[in-house]
């Protein structure tokens, strides 16, 4: 997992260095071991957050792997460290278990940055949506799709948009899940669906 996270890192800082100043692996074990922890291992979600505010860090990376037989599932995710529902894109590969590596890592970096240039759009529905100009975040949320069809934030915001203009429980619900396949990590996607089910008492659905 570590030689995909350095993969991640060397992509982004070699190829996608005008949107990103990524922190150096020396850095980022310096840091983690003044604070108490190893940095030879994978860390929790909630750690790596943690040690992203305190190096002052824009954007955090987090990952995921699953092995599957003869294969391994990468899940990578590239969030906004801080904010009460941080703006997020998801991306995953299945590689066999010998191929997964630097270079998967720099396959997912790809996608992630694909998916980073759409939350500029993401941003503009929810404050678009805030101030009920429900036709133009709506619009953002579309632009958001057109770039990046896997951003669960863009199908949130929607979820959100049907919400406040009354529409119906089932339409809610499909733009929930649509964003939750898009991005199985993402809390405030789970929090919402979570809350839809048990208004239903649809307790077979909880996640």
């Amino acid at each position: 997992s570590l030689t995909v996270a350095d993969g991640v890192r060397e992509r982004l800082r070699s190829t996608h260095i005008d949107k990103f100043n990524t922190i150096t692996r020396d850095n980022l074990c310096r840091v983690l071991t003044e604070s108490g922890f190893p940095c030879d291992i994978p860390l929790e979600a909630s750690v790596a957050r943690q040690v992203s505010r305190f190096m002052n860090a824009r954007l955090v990376v987090e990952g995921s792997m699953i092995r599957r037989g003869d294969s391994i599932l990468v899940v990578a995710r590239l969030s906004e460290a801080s904010g009460a529902a941080p703006t997020a894109v998801s991306a995953s590969l299945i590689n066999s278990a010998l191929r997964t590596g630097a270079g998967s890592g720099g396959e997912l970096a790809n996608r992630l940055v694909d998916g980073y240039r759409s939350f500029d759009e993401v941003t503009r529905c929810r404050t678009k949506l805030d101030l009920r100009d429900y036709v133009g975040a709506r619009q953002q949320a579309e632009s958001a799709l057109r770039q990046f069809p896997g951003n669960a934030g863009a199908y949130l915001c929607i979820a959100r948009i049907v919400e406040a203009q009354g529409g119906s429980q089932d339409s809610i619900l499909a733009a929930l899940r649509s964003a939750y396949e898009r991005d199985t990590l993402n809390t405030a996607v789970m929090r919402s669906l979570a809350s839809k089910y048990q208004a239903r008492t649809d307790t077979s659905n909880l996640l």
